[in-house]
């Protein structure tokens, strides 16, 4: 890990708008964008076919309504290429406030994991509290509808929001741990990328057995009225 930081930071040339904005950006888009290509293939292909069997609602998008589809990969596109950049700019201002380190040196393996743990209960409290907020009337029909056209989400839909929502619950939300608790920036593109990852994965539609159960937010989708929540915690605590 030292090896690959001390690297990603020369490529920066150790510029810390670079560092602090375009990096976690590039990062983020790195990883989205081959993993939405992937699931597309299948959602639009139906291939490879054996894969058919873990889809969570096999009666769903068959086939796919592609112009649809393409609604989403275009509004996912605007999100990432837009709001995602302004939230990675937000990122470079909370370094400079609260002193998180970006030297080569990486931090002791404690201090990287319980920071870790903590922007996820952040994340946690925050996505819970504000996608409640979404679905009350108002902005529900003003803003989270958009979301939920997708009864039987696909990867491609991951961004399909508004971008207000994006923005506020989506990208703030990863970033209030990174705000209250500090940390080292190669900690927190990790934390960013496994908000991503569970992003995507948890709209994927399907249930591989090499990859965690993601029906808990495909059930949301489906019912609308229940898991609200990222990582289960405070759906398992307050419904």
């Amino acid at each position: 890990p030292a090896q690959v930081w001390s690297l990603l930071l020369d490529l920066c040339n150790h510029n810390h708008f670079i560092v602090g904005s375009i990096l976690p950006w590039a990062v983020i888009n790195i990883l989205y964008w081959p993993f939405i290509a992937f699931f597309s293939f299948i959602d639009l292909t139906g291939r490879p076919r054996f894969l058919a069997k873990y889809k969570i609602q096999p009666d769903k998008n068959r086939p796919l309504d592609v112009g649809k589809f393409k609604r989403a990969v275009a509004l996912g596109l605007f999100n990432q290429m837009v709001v995602t950049f302004i939230a990675s700019y937000n990122l470079s201002t909370i370094i400079t406030m609260r002193g998180i380190s970006t030297s080569p040196e990486l931090p002791y393996f404690l201090d990287g994991f319980f920071r870790f743990v903590g922007y996820l209960l952040c994340q946690e409290i925050w996505f819970y509290t504000t996608h409640r907020l979404l679905h009350t009337p108002f902005l529900y029909k003003h803003i989270h509808k958009l979301h939920h056209e997708w009864s039987s989400p696909i990867a491609a839909a991951s961004f399909y929001v508004h971008p207000v929502e994006h923005y506020v619950s989506n990208s703030v939300g990863a970033l209030v741990g990174p705000l209250l608790i500090g940390g080292h920036l190669f900690v927190i593109l990790l934390w960013l990328l496994l908000v991503v990852y569970v992003n995507i994965i948890d709209h994927s539609g399907y249930h591989f057995p090499f990859v965690y159960s993601n029906e808990h937010h495909d059930f949301h989708h489906h019912y609308f009225v229940c898991n609200f929540s990222n990582f289960e915690i405070l759906d398992r605590l307050f419904g």
